[in-house]
């Protein structure tokens, strides 16, 4: 009781539109807990989609880079005979 009500001293802007009973308080509490729980989870979820998506555009970058690099390995040797 005591740590609910030192908080709320602390930090009132929690406790707007909320009753002065303890039980009132600490429901309270419990909500907006809950209610940050749930918005860890789903900000962890879209944050394992964007990873795998930038993964996904690494992996699609590298296998262009290997085809350019590739095609230029080849040409190479077909510009030297010309100049030649």
């Amino acid at each position: 009781k005591d740590k609910i009500h030192r908080l709320v001293t602390e930090r009132p802007e929690l406790f707007t539109d909320v009753g002065e009973e303890t039980t009132e308080r600490f429901d309270h509490l419990i909500v907006t807990v809950e209610h940050q729980a749930t918005h860890i989870d789903l900000l962890q979820s879209e944050n394992e989609q964007s990873q795998e998506q930038l993964r996904n555009q690494i992996q699609e970058l590298q296998s262009s880079l290997d085809a350019c690099r590739y095609q230029l390995e080849n040409e190479r040797p077909i510009l030297g005979q010309q100049l030649v």
